[in-house]
């Protein structure tokens, strides 16, 4: 395995910081389409309301989607929301990122790693 360089390492320790500051980690139980079976979803996900960082993590991390939300009168702010969310295998990718530079969202982020190592 090739040493990161120093400019991915900052990189993917800001992703790190915002991600513990504004991320979410989920897991939950999903029925699957026109079945009775339910599957696992691991999902990563920020949001703010700045779109520029919104954006430049995604063409960092280069994968997952922007979601767009407008304000809504019961929100605490006025403005808009980005968010960046990843699932599944692409959760798992993400959480290989910043995990070694996660505090907060540390053991949330292992249960992904976990789980995917089991299968």
């Amino acid at each position: 395995i090739m040493k990161k360089d120093y400019l991915q390492v900052e990189k993917d320790a800001f992703i790190a910081g915002v991600f513990d500051a504004d991320g979410c980690v989920s897991i939950y139980h999903s029925k699957k389409k026109n079945s009775n079976q339910s599957v696992l979803v691991h999902t990563c996900e920020i949001s703010m309301t700045n779109e520029q960082v919104i954006t430049w993590i995604k063409q960092t991390v280069d994968m997952g989607s922007i979601h767009y939300r407008k304000p809504h009168k019961n929100w605490l702010g006025t403005k808009p929301q980005y968010r960046w969310k990843v699932s599944h295998r692409k959760a798992l990718e993400f959480a290989k990122i910043v995990l070694p530079y996660c505090i907060v969202k540390k053991n949330k982020l292992l249960k992904i790693v976990e789980h995917y190592d089991k299968t």
